[in-house]
């Protein structure tokens, strides 16, 4: 019997964590206030603001599958962040997923900054 109850549960969980849709942003800040989120922000390169709950995130980046890549590249350039997992759809993941490619294969940091800038600007589209 406890074989069967162990089954149920293990399919149970695995269904559950196959639904859910991840992605992950590069967070840099956390602010209460937009204009103070819009002015930290401004010493970035590149960056996107969305609000969650009452507070505003500034974010440099969001991927699927170049985590290990962008932790690389921040690293390098000694610029502090925080890998937050966000729950998003999964079409909006299919197509992060989709620039994630070109991103894995891009060495010039023009290309990167790139394809970076219409991540950002696809998530905030499809989640603001």
């Amino acid at each position: 019997m406890a074989f069967f109850f162990y089954k149920d549960i293990k399919s149970e969980v695995i269904a559950m964590t196959k639904e859910r849709d991840v992605v992950y942003l590069f967070q840099t800040g956390v602010f209460k206030n937009y204009d103070n989120a819009l002015a930290f922000g401004e010493k970035f390169k590149q960056k996107g603001i969305y609000q969650d709950d009452e507070f505003y995130r500034v974010f440099l980046s969001i991927t699927v599958n170049n985590k290990e890549k962008l932790i690389d590249f921040y690293e390098q350039r000694d610029i502090e962040f925080y890998v937050k997992e966000v729950v998003v759809d999964e079409t909006l993941k299919k197509k992060i997923e989709n620039y994630d490619l070109v991103l894995e294969k891009t060495v010039k940091e023009d290309v990167f900054y790139s394809i970076n800038q219409a991540m950002i600007e696809l998530f905030l589209k499809n989640v603001a």
